[in-house]
Formats: structure tokens, sequence, C-alpha cells
């Protein structure tokens, strides 16, 4: 934890996820040690949000799959910190995209 952000007071802390916790989540989703450079270990509710580096907020998803909202949390995150949404509204615009993901045809890790 590192402070407070932003008129509604937001938790933040700075990124900082252990190769020992990143293997672990990879262990816990079942992705294959030799898959593992086509996930990146993804924060569920972002750091920026008020999300957390607990095993929980922590996730692996395709490096494919994330390109698809590449700018989606970064403009989330400038209309938070101007105050034109609140963090509730930023959070489920997050959800959303990550439990409805786009089709997109990962590649097949060798």
């Amino acid at each position: 934890f590192v402070g407070y952000r932003y008129k509604e007071r937001i938790p933040f802390c700075i990124r900082n996820v252990s190769r020992h916790l990143k293997a672990r989540i990879y262990r816990m989703y079942g992705v294959s040690e030799k898959c593992w450079k086509e996930y990146t270990i993804d924060h569920y509710i972002p750091l920026s949000m008020g999300g957390s580096n607990a095993q929980d907020n922590l996730w692996p998803e395709h490096k494919k799959v994330k390109a698809t909202r590449q700018n989606l949390e970064q403009s989330l995150y400038l209309e938070l910190a101007n105050g034109n949404i609140k963090r509730d509204d930023a959070v489920q615009a997050v959800v959303e995209a990550k439990q409805n993901p786009p089709e997109v045809e990962p590649t097949r890790c060798k």
C-alpha cells in the first residue's frame, strides 16, 4: 500500500508480483510451464482502480486476449483521475471486458 488516490480515496499499491507468485498462479490455473511465455499475469482489478497484488486478484491472461483491450484501462484511469467517472463504474467496465473477451485464436505454445 502506497497511499490513496483521487477524490474517492482509492487505495494504491506498487506493482510487485514475484516470479514465485507468478509461477504459483500459472500452476493454480493449469497453465503448462512451456506455455507461460504466451501469457501475462494480470491484475483482475487494476492497481490504478484499487486492485492489489493479492493472489486472488491475479490471473493468467493470454497476451493476444489482453491486446484486444490495450487502451481500455489507461483511458478509464484517465477518466477516473480527472473525476469524470466513479471507481465502481471503471471497475465494472474492466470486469465486463475481461469476462467477455472477443474471440481470438491463441497460438499453440511449443
